[in-house]
């Protein structure tokens, strides 16, 4: 980042100082509801537009990717099709997969996804900057007991953000300046006891700070690859190529085979997984009697065995919504692509194994995931959806449709083939009708987005609109699709 000098010396930081003069820190402004739209109704908060790609360029990554995820759909093509069957009229154990696919996502997918990721790596490096900055004047000076440590680190990362109005700062980029603002707004808020530090003991204690904490800088990788650039977008979006297997049932034995396969796939060098998430209930949301083993997709020998495989890392995570389902992640770079077009070459993506009626529930909770969690880079066509959503999701109904959500994914991914239904349970049978309004129910909810897919449906018809499952190739350079073309060739040989 570059470090304002005006606004230093405006506010008397000076080297030889320590800690700079006292000021009053603004608290930081509240966010208003304002957006600004910047592509087909989709939405981004105004702060954080300057680390946006510009959407041309998410555009040209889009269409690049498409050679990785041809790469990765005729992978799965040897490996899953055997696998798979997309009706119930056979057996489950001889066919476990329903279906698979692979996608890009669209440019304006990949722009939210940049920006978002980006501002929480950033906040994650600032809240650990806070934490190290309170532990290290902890060593040397005593602190408050009538206030809170907490206090203390958010009173931190006001000074971090109130910097950079854009939520771009890095505070590992900028230590000394953030140290001594830190240090003066810790002061004047009265966290630490400074009253019998003389001035010159405090420009020591300055010192080791920064010194300890510039030890870590080194360990902060991403904070020099641009957003707005094509290898940042394959950085922070890390999924722009992804492909989902849907299992037929439940039966973690009949998933076994097709984690079987995968690990086949590695075996061959055909796949090159980073690593391997089991995304499952966290214990305390279960009920008495219930177990993590009724949540497993695959038995814990198999996924291990593919990990050992792959020369990764297992990782088990609790689910914050309900949500479960196994992610792989992918390496798919591609040295062969690159030398056809260099643009092809560095993209990341995932596998998601997961059920067919927790599959259904995603759909439509997805949509309500990206409204709760401020991502509210959607279609213009769901901003009904988004109104309704909003307007009941407030106070304490935000907790209530929570925990609703949370039983509801754990009853989907223990439905069998018998109790298999098209609809959800209603409020009423969940024991939310009192809690949460109707116009929650997820049966309404999916109506609802299923109207709006209609609009975008018709909507891209009428327009020949850029959100198709993959990105278009109309348009393009003869020399592009060439390229394509090219790739394809060499995919086809590679994965035999």
């Amino acid at each position: 980042m570059q470090v304002n000098f005006n606004l230093i010396n405006i506010l008397g930081i000076n080297k030889n100082l320590g800690f700079m003069p006292k000021y009053n820190i603004p608290k930081m402004k509240q966010l208003n509801s304002d957006t600004v739209s910047f592509s087909g109704g989709a939405k981004l908060v105004p702060q954080y537009m300057t680390n946006a790609p510009s959407q041309l360029l998410c555009s040209r990554a889009s269409d690049a990717a498409e050679p990785a995820r041809y790469y990765l759909q005729t992978v799965l093509d040897k490996y899953i099709s055997q696998l798979t069957d997309t009706t119930d009229s056979k057996s489950t154990k001889k066919y476990p997969v329903l279906d698979y696919y692979s996608r890009i996502k669209s440019p304006l997918s990949i722009r939210e996804k940049v920006v978002s990721k980006y501002t929480q790596m950033n906040y994650e490096n600032a809240k650990e900057f806070a934490c190290d900055v309170y532990s290290q004047i902890s060593k040397y000076v005593r602190p408050n007991s009538q206030l809170k440590k907490d206090d203390a680190i958010d009173t931190i990362l006001e000074v971090i953000d109130g910097i950079d109005e854009h939520g771009s700062a890095l505070a590992y980029n900028s230590i000394p300046m953030y140290i001594r603002m830190s240090l003066s707004a810790l002061e004047n808020e009265n966290y630490f006891d400074f009253s019998e530090i003389p001035s010159e003991k405090k420009v020591e204690i300055l010192n080791k700070i920064i010194s300890e904490i510039q030890s870590k800088r080194d360990n902060i990788t991403h904070s020099d690859i641009s957003p707005t650039t094509l290898e940042g977008i394959k950085y922070y979006a890390n999924d722009i190529v992804g492909a989902r297997i849907i299992l037929r049932d439940n039966d973690a034995s009949n998933t076994t085979k097709v984690i079987d396969a995968l690990k086949q796939a590695v075996i061959d060098n055909a796949l090159k997984i980073t690593s391997i998430e089991n995304n499952l209930p966290a214990e305390y949301k279960l009920s008495e009697g219930d177990s993590i083993s009724n949540y497993l997709y695959a038995k814990d020998p198999s996924l291990r065995s593919l990990a050992l495989a792959a020369d990764t890392v297992l990782d088990r995570k609790p689910s914050k919504s309900g949500y479960t389902a196994i992610h792989i992640n992918l390496d798919l770079s591609n040295s062969e692509l690159a030398k056809i077009n260099p643009n092809f070459d560095g993209y990341q993506g995932e596998i998601q194994i997961i059920g067919r009626d927790v599959a259904q529930l995603k759909e439509v909770e997805d949509l309500c995931y990206k409204l709760k969690d401020n991502k509210n880079t959607i279609r213009e066509e769901y901003l009904p959806f988004k109104e309704l959503f909003l307007k009941f999701y407030k106070g304490e109904t935000k907790k209530h449709f929570d925990d609703y959500t949370y039983s509801l994914y754990l009853l989907q991914r223990r439905l069998d083939i018998v109790h298999r239904r098209s609809v959800f349970p209603t409020l009423s049978q969940m024991g939310y009708d009192r809690l949460i309004p109707s116009e929650l129910d997820f049966n309404s909810l999916q109506k609802l987005k299923e109207l709006c897919d209609v609009e975008i449906k018709r909507h891209d018809q009428l327009n020949d609109s850029q959100y198709y499952f993959f990105s278009p190739l109309t348009g393009k350079t003869s020399s592009f699709i060439q390229d394509l073309k090219d790739a394809k060739s060499v995919i086809s040989f590679l994965v035999k």
